[in-house]
């Protein structure tokens, strides 16, 4: 997928966790529904072991099933996982344009 797919799907994630209403789990449930169809390969290689830990847990315990501790930290790990793909998509984008 291309980076701004990345970069739009993980920065919708991001503002799903921050600004929805709900329990962290149900917030959680809702930003996997938008970068779910993400795959490992869409992330450069030193990112890739962080998105698939992610991907696991969520497929093997369903959000609503998380203690509150477990939930924040995956929705951490989701927030560092778009700061990392705002840094590369904003690099692409020519200096002039900046």
């Amino acid at each position: 997928m291309s980076q701004d797919y990345v970069y739009e799907k993980l920065s919708s994630s991001v503002r799903v966790l921050a600004i929805s209403p709900g329990k962290i789990q149900e917030r959680l449930r809702s930003a996997w529904s938008v970068f779910g169809r993400l795959t490992p390969e869409d992330f450069p290689p030193d990112r890739r072991h962080e998105f698939e830990k992610v991907i696991a847990t969520l497929r093997k315990v369903p959000p609503e099933s998380l203690s509150d501790e477990d939930a924040c930290r995956l929705a951490r790990a989701i927030c560092d996982l778009d700061f990392e793909a705002t840094e590369s998509w904003y690099a692409s984008i020519p200096r002039s344009l900046r």
